[in-house]
C-alpha cells in the first residue's frame, strides 16, 4: 500500500510540474527572443530590421527569402507605444504577440494601404480611452512583427526604404 501512495504522489507531482512547465514555456520562450531584440535594436520600443535572409545567416526560425522583416520588442511599464508602418511594399503585414507568444491583432496592406498608425496601450490602462488608435496589448511586453514581401534584391531595397521610415517607439517620447 505505501508502495502505491508512493507511486500516485510520484505520477501526480511529474503531471502537475509536466503540466507548469507546458505552462511557462511560451513565456520563457518569448523572454529569451524580446532580450535578444531588444539587444539587436539597442533598447526596447525600437525596430530591429534584419538583413535579407538567406541561408547562411537566419535571423529567425526558417525565415523566407521573399520578405523582409522588422520586429520590435515593446514594452508598455513606462505607458503606451506608437508604431506606424507605412507604405512602400508590395504587401506588408504587422502582427502583434503577447508575451506568451499568443498572436493578438494582426494589420496588413490591404485594409490599410495608405500604412498604419496605432498605439499599444496595457490591458487596464486608463490612457486607452483618449487614444483614437488605441490597441489593447494583453501583456507589458511582447513583439510586433513587420513583414514586407520583397521577392528580389531590388524589392528588397524598396521595402528596407520604407522600413526605415516606420517607428516603435514610447508614445511621450516620439513627439505625437
Amino acid at each position: 500500500m505505501k508502495t502505491l501512495r508512493a507511486l500516485s504522489v510520484l505520477v501526480i507531482s511529474a503531471a502537475l510540474g509536466g503540466t507548469a512547465f507546458l505552462q511557462a514555456l511560451p513565456v520563457i520562450v518569448m523572454d529569451r527572443a524580446m532580450a535578444a531584440i531588444t539587444k539587436s535594436a539597442g533598447g526596447p520600443n525600437r525596430w530591429h530590421h534584419p538583413p535579407r535572409a538567406d541561408p547562411m545567416t537566419p535571423s529567425i526560425v526558417r525565415p523566407s527569402p521573399d520578405l523582409a522583416y522588422s520586429v520590435c520588442a515593446y514594452d508598455l511599464r513606462g505607458g503606451p507605444v506608437h508604431i506606424h508602418v507605412g507604405p512602400g511594399a508590395q504587401y506588408w503585414s504587422l502582427a502583434l504577440y503577447a508575451d506568451n507568444t499568443d498572436n493578438f491583432r494582426t494589420f496588413n496592406d490591404r485594409d490599410h494601404a495608405a500604412g498604419l498608425d496605432i498605439d499599444l496601450v496595457a490591458k487596464g490602462d486608463a490612457r486607452a480611452s483618449s487614444l483614437p488608435n488605441a490597441i489593447i496589448s494583453p501583456s507589458k511586453k511582447g513583439l510586433a512583427l513587420v513583414r514586407r514581401l520583397a521577392p528580389s534584391q531590388a524589392d528588397f531595397r524598396l521595402a528596407d526604404g520604407a522600413r526605415q521610415a516606420d517607428i516603435c517607439g514610447a508614445l511621450g517620447l516620439i513627439g505625437l
